[in-house]
């Protein structure tokens, strides 16, 4: 039975012999080139009888006819043995489907799986527990340096798989808070660390929208706790997690789109705060609301917010005004510090919160009351 080693072993000989094949074909590329180029100069002239070049004709074409079915034999044999390969990765696929949480022999986010065998392996086997398979992603995610030594290693394909999973564990039962966690973990573990953020620039310009989509669509699938019956989803924790990340962590600025982790977490705190804020609410008028009046609940209230450490207000974003142009803008009540210098003219401070989402800030905008965006 082949241990790791014996499987590691066989893979490291990969590169060595896809580079010696990738050798041979770019020589046999140059010779036969060079042959069709001599071949022309062996045409006889006028003053060069044709018997002087016809055995050297007759040589050159032999050895080309010769490398020629060489060729065919090497790829014939190829043909021939990638059938059989083939069908034993295939079964050996088929077999894998069939162990119990066969996903735990590797890290699901690796580039080492292709999407195709993963999908593959998912659909005729899937996880179905989702709090099991939501711990073995989040151990997943810590272990996520590991992942950055292998040679296919590639940030945008961690980041869709991560979002890809945790949508998957929002699909089970039970499994959009269990999901929540994890795209959480992602986001505070991964995506708002020194060392990736700077390697993910790029991609939170382009895909940080991705996290933002798929953070609406899981909260959409967690009843509001303003409703009955609604799950409690401890968001307060999460909330002073993400705020306490983003005021230790030394901000980094993407500078041709002024971009900024900070900025780029706001979108979704901002929903996170606004539905906390309807939790505690709701929990306080169901312990005392039937006990006290009205007055003595909402001091209750304020005081759950505070031991929280929720803030009275909930929103980071809402609709402004401003004083000199009559714009309209959307308006961070929480920018990050390091733009609070930066002059945008008559469009005010440029912040962008996930995709091609710009707010502004400043004491030139003003709230325009009554007209608040909660995401």
């Amino acid at each position: 039975m082949n241990t790791e080693d014996d499987r590691r072993s066989l893979a490291d000989d990969f590169p060595d012999i896809d580079a010696k094949i990738s050798d041979a074909w770019a020589e046999i590329v140059r010779l036969r080139e060079s042959y069709v180029e001599v071949n022309r100069l062996l045409n006889p002239g006028p003053a060069v009888p044709d018997g002087q070049l016809q055995e050297l004709r007759i040589n050159l074409n032999e050895k080309i006819q010769y490398l020629n079915s060489k060729c065919r034999e090497f790829t014939r044999q190829l043909q021939e043995m990638s059938g059989p390969l083939e069908d034993t990765i295939n079964t050996c696929v088929d077999k894998i489907g069939t162990q119990d949480r066969w996903w735990e022999g590797t890290n699901i986010l690796s580039c080492e799986i292709s999407r195709e065998i993963k999908e593959r392996l998912m659909e005729g086997n899937p996880p179905t527990n989702a709090s099991t398979y939501a711990q073995y992603i989040q151990a997943q995610l810590r272990d996520i340096d590991l992942l950055r030594k292998h040679e296919s290693f590639g940030w945008d394909k961690v980041h869709f798989s991560a979002v890809a999973e945790a949508l998957r564990i929002m699909k089970m039962p039970d499994g959009p808070i269990p999901a929540f966690q994890v795209l959480l973990d992602y986001t505070m573990l991964v995506l708002h660390e020194t060392h990736t953020r700077n390697s993910l620039s790029r991609l939170l310009r382009t895909q940080f929208g991705l996290i933002d989509t798929a953070f609406e669509d899981i909260l959409s699938n967690i009843p509001d706790v303003s409703s009955e019956g609604g799950p409690f989803l401890h968001l307060a924790h999460a909330i002073r997690r993400i705020r306490n990340r983003m005021l230790t962590n030394n901000c980094t600025t993407f500078s041709t789109y002024n971009i900024c982790v900070h900025n780029l977490l706001l979108s979704i705190l901002n929903i996170m705060q606004e539905r906390a804020w309807k939790q505690v609410r709701r929990a306080t008028y169901l312990a005392v609301g039937q006990f006290l009046p009205a007055e003595l609940v909402e001091l209750v209230f304020e005081h759950a917010l505070t031991a929280e450490e929720l803030p009275q207000d909930p929103r980071l974003i809402v609709q402004a005004k401003n004083l000199t142009t009559g714009d309209t803008r959307l308006k961070l009540l929480w920018p990050c510090g390091h733009d609070m210098n930066i002059e945008w003219g008559r469009e005010g401070r440029g912040h962008y919160i996930g995709l091609n989402s710009v707010c502004v800030s400043g004491p030139e905008w003003v709230e325009i009351p009554g007209n608040v965006m909660s995401s």
